[in-house]
C-alpha cells in the first residue's frame, strides 16, 4: 500500500498540473461582492489559529471599521490539512483571497503561476519595513510569492548539569569543541552531546549552509563540489563512535526533544517555544536548562522558519487582498501576535522593541526570544528555495541516511545526491 506521503505528493503534482492547464489568470466565477450591500468579501485562511481567535477577530474588526466597503470572512484550517485544502481550493470556484502557508509549499504554487508576485503589488516603502532575510525567504528567482507574517529562530538549549558532569560550564561553539564534549560525556557515561536528526526534511541542507558550504553555483546544485562530503564525514564519525544516539538516523526532531527531557542530552537545537514543553513535562530538566545562540557560532546564516500570507491569482480583488495582508503583517499587529505566542515579528522595527532587547536572564523564554530576535537582526543570508524543494529534501535525506548507515561513503553519497538532484532539475 502506498504511503500517505506518496499519495499526497501525487495529489500535489496532479493538482498543480491541473492549475497550470486551466490557466491561473482565469477569473473565478464566484463573485464575492454582495450586490445588496455593495461590500467586497475577502476570504482569509489561517493555519490552526483558533487559540488566537480574539486577536484575529480584533484585527478583522479594526480593518473593517477602516474599510467599510470590505467584509472579511475568516476560515481556520487544521495545520495538517492546509496544503491539501489550498491545492483543492485553487481548482474550485471559491478560491480564498488570502492564504496562510509556509515558503516551501508556496514556492510550488508560485512556480505554477498560481500566486501574485508581491514585488508588483507591494510598494518599496512598504517592503523596506520587513527584514531582508524574511522577504528573501519568500522569493523564487525574481518573484516574491508571499508576505512574511511571523518567524521562529532556533537557539541552543543546554542542560547545565549534563555539561557539569563533563567538567564544562558553557556549551560548545565549534564542531571541535562539540566533539570533545561528546567524547567526555561518553567516557563518563553521562549521556550524549545532542541528537542530530540530519535525515529529516532536508535538514542537512541547513547544516551545510550554516557551515558556509555553497549549495547552489551557476544555477546548479554544487554542495558536493564544495565540501559537503567532508561535513557529512564529521557527523558519521560521531555516529560510528557512539557519541550520539544511533536512532537519530531514522528518528525525528520530536525524538530529540523527548531525549532532552529525559536528561540525557547536553544540547537541544530548537526554537525557544520548546521551553514551555520542557517546563511542563520535565520540571527538573527545565530547572537546569539555559540558552545560548545557535550552534555553531560565527555564521552569517541563521536557521529560521517563517509563515507567509499568499494571494492566489484567481482572487477577484487583488488590490484589497494585498492591502489586508499588509495590514495583518504590519509591525503593530505582528508585535501584538508575538506578545501572545512564542513567535517573532518579521520587521526590524518590531524586533528592536524592548520586549525583545530588555529581558531578565532569569526568564528563560524571554531570554530565548531576545537571542532569537538578535540572530534575525544580524542574519544576512537565506537558503535559496526551489519549486521542487520537497523532492530535493527527500533525496538529501535518503543519501545522508545511506552514508550514516554505512551503505555509502559520505563523499560518494553527496556526489550521488548532487548528481540526481541536478538531473531532476533539468
Amino acid at each position: 500500500m502506498p504511503s500517505m506521503n506518496r499519495i499526497l505528493c501525487c495529489l500535489i503534482v496532479g493538482l498543480c498540473i491541473a492549475i497550470t492547464l486551466m490557466g491561473c489568470n482565469a477569473v473565478s466565477k464566484n463573485e464575492r461582492t454582495n450586490p445588496n450591500s455593495g461590500k467586497i468579501e475577502l476570504e482569509f485562511w489561517t493555519l490552526q489559529m483558533l487559540n488566537f481567535a480574539d486577536y484575529i477577530n480584533g484585527m478583522i474588526k479594526e480593518y473593517e471599521a477602516e474599510h467599510p466597503n470590505v467584509k472579511i470572512k475568516w476560515v481556520d484550517v487544521p495545520f495538517s490539512e492546509g496544503e491539501k485544502k489550498a491545492l483543492t481550493s485553487m481548482l474550485s470556484e471559491q478560491t480564498p483571497d488570502i492564504i496562510n502557508l509556509n515558503p516551501d509549499f508556496s514556492a510550488i504554487l508560485a512556480s505554477r503561476g498560481a500566486l501574485l508576485d508581491m514585488n508588483k503589488w507591494v510598494r518599496s516603502s512598504q517592503k523596506q519595513s520587513f527584514l531582508p532575510v524574511a522577504w528573501d525567504a519568500a522569493t523564487l528567482g525574481r518573484q516574491t510569492f508571499g508576505i512574511p507574517w511571523y518567524l521562529t529562530s532556533a537557539v541552543t538549549l543546554y542542560n547545565k548539569d549534563v555539561l557539569a558532569a563533563a567538567g564544562v560550564k558553557q556549551p560548545p561553539q565549534t564542531y571541535d569543541a562539540m566533539m570533545a564534549l561528546a567524547q567526555s560525556l561518553k567516557g563518563k557515561g553521562k549521556g550524549y552531546v545532542l541528537m542530530p536528526t540530519l535525515a529529516e526534511s532536508g535538514r542537512f541542507f541547513r547544516v551545510l549552509q550554516k557551515q558556509g558550504v555553497p549549495i547552489w553555483q551557476d544555477g546548479r546544485l554544487a554542495f558536493a563540489d564544495n565540501g559537503a562530503g567532508k561535513e557529512l564525514a564529521f557527523w558519521k564519525r560521531l555516529f560510528d563512535q557512539g557519541l550520539v544516539p544511533r536512532e537519530a538516523i531514522t528518528e525525528s526532531q520530536q525524538a530529540a526533544i523527548d531525549r532532552y527531557q529525559s536528561g540525557t542530552l547536553a544540547l537541544l537545537l530548537a526554537g525557544p517555544n520548546f521551553l514551555n514543553i520542557v517546563k511542563e513535562n520535565a520540571p527538573a530538566v527545565y530547572k537546569s536548562t539555559d540558552i545560548a545562540p545557535q550552534f555553531p557560532a560565527q555564521s552569517d546564516y541563521m536557521d529560521f522558519s517563517e509563515m507567509l500570507l499568499v494571494i492566489p491569482k484567481r482572487t477577484e480583488h487583488p488590490k484589497e487582498a494585498v492591502d489586508f495582508a499588509l495590514f495583518v503583517t504590519n509591525p503593530k499587529n505582528t508585535l501584538k501576535l508575538a506578545e501572545l505566542a512564542p513567535v517573532l515579528p518579521p520587521h526590524s522595527q518590531a524586533l528592536a522593541n524592548p520586549a525583545f532587547t530588555q529581558t531578565k536572564s532569569t526568564d528563560l523564554l524571554a531570554k530565548g526570544r531576545s537571542i532569537s530576535a538578535a540572530q534575525l537582526l544580524s542574519a544576512t543570508t537565506v537558503m535559496q528555495i526551489h519549486p521542487k524543494q520537497n523532492r530535493l529534501n527527500q533525496l538529501m535525506d535518503f543519501y545522508v541516511q545511506s552514508a550514516l548507515l554505512g551503505k555509502m561513503s559520505p563523499e560518494a553519497a553527496m556526489k550521488q545526491a548532487q548528481q540526481e538532484m541536478n538531473a531532476l532539475l533539468q
